[in-house]
């Protein structure tokens, strides 16, 4: 649920340039494939309850898979398309304790519903998180061209950003130097590890990692790592 329960869901900020980083996609019936940071919401696999409390505004294209449940305590906008691959429902769900939210729902960019899923592209069963392992560093012994690691995204990209608490690793990927680690200083002119924000429902301070795309762009094109990631890949980065 978005608003008040602990469902996992994918809420992707969208900033210019982002499709650097979009290296995930998604399937919509298996045969046409669409950029997953095009939504500011994905909701993949359980339906998907946005339940806010006070105003919220969503500017950007939503998804889920399911049934979409829509219940706010105020005003809910949303700035673009909303498509559900069941039913837009405007009450809460069956079992959800909470009162009825009694506000309003606007679409400015209309809906679509009973639309074919969108898939993530094919994943050896035997990946230990299902789905999620594309996206899963992988273990240090897994080769990049034998079995799984084939379909790892891990393994595909230009450039590898490890962030453990405030250590920052940075690599090569595999066609650029075998995953090498790069000595790399720099890497602070377009990464912070020190951004944190309050989350009041869950009364804690979350630590964040944020990658400045136009920071980015600007280090690559005078950097000398970059330029030689550039030399190999002929062509500039498109995926970290």
């Amino acid at each position: 649920m978005i608003g008040r329960d602990k469902k996992t869901f994918l809420l992707l900020a969208l900033w210019a340039g982002l499709f650097l980083l979009g290296s995930i996609r998604v399937h919509a019936g298996q045969t046409n494939t669409t950029p997953i940071f095009q939504f500011v919401v994905f909701y993949y696999e359980e339906d998907m309850e946005i339940r806010p409390g006070p105003d919220m505004y969503l500017g950007g294209v939503v998804h889920g898979n399911k049934d979409i449940y829509l219940s706010p305590g105020a005003s809910l906008v949303f700035t673009n398309q909303v498509t559900s691959s069941g039913s837009i429902v405007f009450h809460k769900k069956a079992g959800d304790q909470e009162s009825e939210g009694g506000g309003t729902t606007t679409f400015l960019g209309g809906t679509l519903t009973n639309m074919t899923p969108y898939y993530m592209p094919y994943y050896p069963s035997n990946f230990t998180n299902g789905a999620h392992g594309i996206v899963d560093v992988p273990p240090k012994t897994e080769s990049a061209t034998i079995g799984l690691g084939t379909n790892r995204l891990y393994h595909q990209v230009d450039m590898i950003v490890l962030v453990s608490n405030t250590t920052v690793t940075v690599k090569g990927g595999y066609q650029v130097n075998g995953e090498a680690t790069v000595a790399l200083s720099s890497w602070t002119n377009f990464i912070s590890t020190n951004v944190t924000f309050s989350n009041t429902r869950e009364a804690a301070t979350i630590r964040a990692v944020t990658l400045d795309v136009a920071k980015l762009r600007a280090w690559e094109a005078t950097n000398s790592v970059a330029a030689s990631f550039r030399s190999i890949l002929g062509r500039h980065l498109n995926s970290i």
